[in-house]
């Protein structure tokens, strides 16, 4: 990471979906299954950790290494 860019405090899903390349409902379905912990901000506003979306996707990735 440069010096330059800033992480962002929380992601929303589309982001996710976005940095990812996965579908917006697979973000769904990953929080539904408890792999991704949604944070409400309001009725319709919800968040991720950043941190903890990258150590998963991190984790998904070697596992999807070592299965092949």
């Amino acid at each position: 990471m440069r010096k330059s860019e800033v992480k962002p405090k929380y992601l929303r899903a589309a982001q996710i979906a976005s940095i990812y390349g996965i579908g917006l409902s697979t973000v769904w379905y990953f929080a539904k299954q408890g792999f991704l912990r949604p944070i409400k901000f309001s009725k319709n506003i919800t968040f991720f950790n950043p941190a903890e979306v990258e150590a998963f996707f991190m984790r998904k990735a070697a596992q999807d290494e070592a299965a092949v």
